[in-house]
């Protein structure tokens, strides 16, 4: 009974004690076996020695005679043990309800800590597809960088190229003792050897220097279908000399390598050559281009200045105010003779008709050969 009402005292059921504190029950159920082994060898101790008078009232251990009663001092110490025992008890639950708060605690940092650890994931393969995207965009940049530096190696050998071409009429000008061709022969013994040999055509021509040449102006022109756009060119050219002599008149006609032995003897002639235009491109055949550089070969071994003006030439429209002729043809680029001319200023090229500056120009050249003063008006 008294055990019974101890576990009626306590705060909590029979099921959780068993769950919560298997050893103290253990340790209850040896104490109480040492109480009951204790009060039968007490009972069996005094149940040998006979009844006496002076012992009945001791027997009855009455509430009165509470001092004198061995059971008393029994009882209290199994009520100090009990209640020892239930404040064990307390403790245990206190600490279990300790522990499930901090495994409840412990819990919830989990939890918290999952969900910061997936919020970390995500932004961890955020910055990888970052990356990636970033590492896709560098590779197109390279690419980029790698192609805009050949594009510019390319601008800058082109460029290279045309100054070389532009400045290598003007070196070999400022070099009067000795000028050399692009295969390292002497030009001055090329020169003497072009004028002393047979031309590709078949014309027999040599120097004549000793020859007199007539102070005049001789236009000349070359067999073509239609030179209806040169006959106007040479019109408008003739009108802005009126005080030039010429000795043909309109012009001079080489249709073969046979003309050139009758050519007349003057000391400046003004070299018209009609440019075939093909694809945005002009050029001329190769068998008028042999009968061109044969003509201002002999022209030059008679002794007389030469300008050559090349017309229908469609990249001219484009030129700039301080250029004479187009850079860029092939007529000129390929032959020596030619390039000379251009290196002293005596190449002119257009496509419809002269620029002022270019007629300016070409009045000068005239003036100064034929030695013609400006008069005044």
């Amino acid at each position: 009974m008294i055990s019974m009402d101890i576990m009626e005292r306590l705060p909590f059921s029979t099921d959780k004690l068993k769950q919560s504190a298997p050893c103290a029950l253990k340790i209850a159920g040896a104490l109480f076996s040492l109480i009951g082994i204790a009060a039968s060898i007490r009972w069996a101790t005094s149940s040998t020695q006979p009844p006496q008078l002076n012992d009945i009232p001791n027997n009855g251990c009455s509430s009165s005679t509470t001092d004198g009663c061995p059971w008393q001092h029994v009882i209290s110490d199994l009520a100090n043990r009990l209640q020892l025992l239930e404040m064990a008890f307390k403790e245990q639950v206190v600490a279990r309800e300790t522990i499930i708060k901090e495994v409840s605690n412990q819990t919830d940092v989990n939890s918290s800590l999952e969900k910061k650890l997936t919020i970390f994931l995500q932004r961890l393969s955020q910055l990888d597809s970052h990356i990636h995207s970033l590492e896709v965009r560098l590779e197109e940049l390279t690419n980029r960088l790698h192609s805009d530096e050949s594009l510019g190696f390319l601008v800058i050998v082109m460029i290279i190229v045309e100054v070389m071409l532009r400045l290598h009429p003007k070196v070999q000008k400022l070099n009067p003792f000795r000028r050399f061709s692009r295969d390292g022969k002497d030009c001055n013994q090329k020169a003497e050897k072009d004028s002393s040999s047979v031309s590709k055509n078949g014309v027999n021509f040599s120097p004549k220097h000793g020859v007199s040449l007539k102070n005049e102006l001789c236009v000349v022109l070359f067999k073509r279908e239609n030179n209806n756009i040169v006959a106007t060119l040479i019109e408008a050219i003739l009108k802005q000399l009126d005080d030039v002599r010429l000795s043909v008149k309109p012009h001079y006609m080489i249709e073969g390598p046979e003309h050139l032995k009758s050519i007349p003897r003057v000391k400046l002639f003004l070299v018209v050559s009609e440019m075939e235009d093909k694809g945005g491109q002009s050029f001329l055949r190769m068998q008028d281009s042999d009968l061109h550089t044969s003509a201002v070969r002999f022209m030059k071994s008679l002794g007389a200045q030469i300008i050559l003006i090349m017309a229908n030439d469609e990249g001219s429209k484009k030129l700039t105010a301080h250029n004479m002729y187009n850079t860029s043809l092939r007529l000129v680029q390929s032959h020596e003779v030619l390039q000379e001319l251009a290196s002293t200023g005596r190449v002119f090229s257009i496509w419809r008709e002269l620029t002022s500056h270019q007629l300016s120009h070409l009045r000068k050249i005239i003036r100064s050969v034929l030695n013609i003063k400006t008069s005044i008006r």
